[in-house]
């Protein structure tokens, strides 16, 4: 499911953001699910602190419409799975 709820979370944040933008900072996030929690792991401190600062709440906002409550709150985090 992580993987699923993250693709759709991608293709909404692909039409939404500039082609360089989701390709810079959005592409490189790998998801991992568990626990009610969406973790969103970054390549490294950089893309979390732009992705927290300009597309956090959206990606939030995203998730909340895809998942029926409780949606599971979402983390960033530096790392790969």
């Amino acid at each position: 499911m992580a993987t699923s709820l993250w693709n759709q979370c991608l293709r909404r944040l692909e039409a939404e953001l500039p082609e360089q933008h989701f390709n810079t900072w959005i592409r490189p996030l790998q998801a991992v699910e568990d626990d009610g929690f969406l973790r969103l792991l970054a390549p490294n401190r950089y893309v979390i602190d732009w992705v927290s600062q300009n597309c956090a709440d959206r990606i939030g906002e995203i998730v909340v419409e895809l998942v029926p409550p409780p949606a599971p709150a979402v983390i960033f985090e530096v790392g790969s799975r």
